[in-house]
């Protein structure tokens, strides 16, 4: 009986570690694609005042978001 107890308390704090680990990676994660897509926005503004002062037909946002971030273009109501 104190066996399995230890091995419960022991298997606990490796999940425990484990859970932390998977945590943070998702926040780093969902952080760097956050940063991605902002930069993604600043170059597509950019890229369109340059389009519409040489006369060219500014790109599509969602075209844009398609070819970067498919399930972004997915999660966009305006974009299905």
């Amino acid at each position: 009986m104190i066996n399995k107890i230890l091995l419960l308390l022991l298997a606990l704090s490796i999940l425990q570690g484990c859970a932390a680990v998977a945590v943070g990676s998702y926040a780093y994660n969902n952080s760097e694609k956050r940063e991605a897509r902002q930069k993604f926005i600043q170059d597509y503004n950019k890229t369109n005042l340059e389009r519409e002062k040489a006369g060219l037909k500014p790109i599509d946002l969602c075209e844009g978001k398609r070819s970067f971030d498919p399930e972004w273009a997915e999660e966009d109501k305006a974009c299905q």
